[in-house]
Parts: C-alpha cells; structure tokens; sequence
C-alpha cells in the first residue's frame, strides 16, 4: 500500500513566541500578553481510499474490503473524513499506472491511499543448484500478470549471442607465460578500468593455485597489450585451503562493485561448478559498468537506481589439455557405435537418462561393462567439463577433430 500526499499537513497544537531582544517602538506602551491555550482544533482531513485494484475475482473482492477497512478505521479517528467513492474519477485499475493528482484534486482531497491485491503464486519446485541458489536473498519477490501468475525470487534473463570479450588472452612461450589483450568494443566508447582481475588454476583433486593481476584499462578503439603474467604456477602454490581464499578475495571485490552480501554469496553460489568445482584454468575479472550497460540494455518504467555487476571469464586452455587434445587431433576418428551397440543393450527407458550421465560426468565410463573404450574418447572425456569448446576450438584447423566432433555430434548450445 502506498500513499500520496496532495498537500502538505499541519497539525498546530499551540504556538509561544518569545523574540529575545524585541526592538519597541517609540512611545510604545510595555504590556505583558498572555494566552490560555485550552484545547487543539483539528478538521478531518479530506481523504480518498478506492477500492484496492486486483487482477483476479478473487482479489478484486479482496481490495474492497481491504478498502473498506481502512476507511471505516480513519473515519472512526476522527482525524479523517473519507470521501465518497461514488465520486471518484480516476478508477483504481489506471491508478496503479500514475495518479492523476489534477482528478483528486478537484474533489478537495488532502491523501490518496492507494493499494494492490494479488494473489501470489507458488515459486516452483526444483533441485536444480543453479535455480536454488539465487533464491538464497533479502529481496521481494517478483510476480508476472495474467490468469495463471509466476512467482520467482529473482529475474533470470538468457539468450544466444556472440559477444567479444573485452579481454583477450594469447598464450606465449609454450603457456609459460600469458600475454591479456584489449580487444576493440564497437559501441562503447573512452578508457574504462577493469580493477579486480584473478588467474585460478583448479585442480581435479581441489588443490587450487591463484593470484590477482594488477588492474587494466581497456577502449573501444584499437587492439593493445594491457599486461601479462606467468602461464602456471610453482608446485607449492596449489592448497586445497585456496578455493576459500579466492572466493573471499571475489566476494569482497563484488560487495565493493555495488551488490549487497548476501547478493554477493548468492552470485557465487549459482555459478560454483564452472567458477570453482570444474578443473581448469580461467580467468576472472568484474566489467566495466560501461560495457555491461552497452551489451545488455536495461531499462525500468519507474525511476529506480539500478546496480548490476557482472563476472567475466575466460577458459584457458592448459599444457595438460593440450596434450590430451594432440592426441585427439593425431587421429583416425572413431565412431560412436562402440557405444550405441552398448546402448542398445540397456532398457529403452534408461537410455537417455544413461546417456546424459555418461555426457556430464555423473557416471563414470568405467562403470559399463562389457565394452573397451577408444582412445580418442578417452582423452575427449579427460578435457573437463568444457572438453566440447576446446575440441571445437582445434576442429577448423585439423581434419581428425573435425572428423570426431562430427562422429560424436558436438556442438556448443
């Protein structure tokens, strides 16, 4: 319920005025002045309260006698006369749009009390950790309108869209060392400072290494050098106890970036199996407002300050997987029907379900028998959760990786 004030409201319950050092006139005669103040008078103040606006039968019933509540207790106050709805001009379903005040006005009323009903639907149900996570805030939750509601904790925006990196990293020297680039961003325009910027290498084991890299400016208008770093890290670097620290460290820069705390864990959370539970090396670094703004145009039909933050990362391609990648690319290709004749072994209803398992890790191949698995596959399976992209990666310049992503039907979604 919202309220909106026509005209300002004072209550006077006495007034004593004492000027020290009152310059009198010439001639003018001393006399003491004394006043009784016995009692306040105080008009009810004009106020209107139409029925409360609601979507459905059901809470259009609601908001009139919600309305009719409010209205029966202000005037019992005595404080308020509340108006006659009868002649109300402006209807209380175009009220939740914008009050026009010049209609309320007409009617001499001093309030407006305003309000909606809904009825708020049930957030749906998931074990899905990407879903549950951002649940995990101090925010209202946001409801669609129409005869069936949806109700979620937050917005989730997707789409497919090729968006250039403002970062680019080229591998120098055998990936002893790593070279960051600017890469042009047609659109945005002037220097803008990428401050918080981490290099993580994750371990299957969960022993991790990391380090932060200095801050860099980037610009829309030409490819350069902004810095480099070593390609690896020295054996002692890697603990398990790290992961906490690098998550410390990225959880302070987002709080400092403008989200709240518990917005901070929650952006964490949701993406902690490709941040920090996926072996791999990547890099991290929180963009510029500036190309976040240009790249995904957010607009709001009320006033509001808005404040998004937004983690870029970069998969980096390490010695091991490149390993595993040559032998891949060393070729010939097998094909997939060591695993389809397995497949069709299984119960028709289980083959999906299996199939998917095989995909996302969740079932090691070691675990069907009866079968050997080809080389090839092996090393495909041993790249990590983003083996697809780094085959792809290899497969416009090597006949045998194209040849095996085309056997196994890989591509990025």
């Amino acid at each position: 319920m919202w309220t909106h004030s026509l005209s300002k409201l004072f209550f006077i319950l006495g007034l004593m005025a004492v000027l020290p050092g009152l310059a009198l006139l010439p001639g003018a005669a001393w006399a003491a002045l004394e006043i009784d103040i016995t009692k306040g008078n105080v008009d009810p103040l004009p106020v209107a309260i139409p029925d409360f606006h609601g979507a459905e039968p059901a809470a259009l019933d609601q908001g009139k006698r919600m309305a009719a509540v409010i209205t029966a207790n202000l005037n019992r106050s005595g404080l308020f006369r509340a108006l006659d709805p009868k002649s109300f001009i402006q209807t209380s379903e175009s009220l939740q749009t914008r009050p026009r005040f010049a209609d309320w006005r007409v009617l001499n009323a001093q309030a407006l009390v305003s309000g909606k009903v809904g009825v708020e639907s049930e957030i749906p149900r998931t074990d899905e950790h990407v879903w549950l996570a951002p649940r995990e805030v101090d925010s209202a939750r946001v409801q669609t309108s129409g005869e069936q509601p949806q109700t979620e904790q937050y917005l989730f925006y997707r789409g497919v869209a090729q968006l250039r990196s403002p970062i680019r990293v080229v591998t120098e020297d055998n990936g002893k060392r790593l070279d960051l680039w600017n890469q042009p961003q047609p659109g945005t325009k002037g220097e803008q400072p990428i401050n918080d910027l981490w290099l993580a290498d994750i371990r299957p084991d969960g022993k991790v290494a990391f380090r932060t890299i200095d801050s860099v400016v980037i610009e829309s208008a030409s490819a350069k050098a902004l810095t480099r770093t070593a390609g690896s890290f020295e054996e002692g670097e890697y603990d398990t106890a790290n992961l906490a620290q690098l998550r410390t460290s990225m959880h302070e820069a987002i709080m400092s970036a403008g989200l709240f705390e518990d917005e901070a864990t929650a952006m964490l959370n949701t993406w902690e199996l490709s941040y920090f539970k996926s072996a791999g090396m990547r890099l991290f670094f929180i963009l510029p407002d500036a190309w976040t703004d240009y790249q995904l145009p957010l607009k709001i039909s009320e006033p509001a300050d808005i404040t998004r933050v937004m983690i870029g990362r970069v998969e980096l391609i390490t010695q091991q997987q490149h390993e595993l990648l040559s032998a891949i690319a060393a070729g010939p290709a097998s094909t997939p029907s060591w695993l389809t004749e397995r497949l069709d072994k299984v119960p028709p209803e289980l083959r999906t379900s299996l199939w998917q398992d095989l995909q996302t890790g969740a079932r090691k191949l070691s675990t069907l028998e009866d079968f050997e698995v080809p080389a090839d596959y092996k090393a495909y399976i041993n790249l990590g959760r983003f083996r697809d992209a780094i085959v792809l990666s290899g497969a416009r310049d090597n006949g045998a990786l194209a040849q095996f992503a085309k056997n196994y039907r890989i591509a990025l979604n």
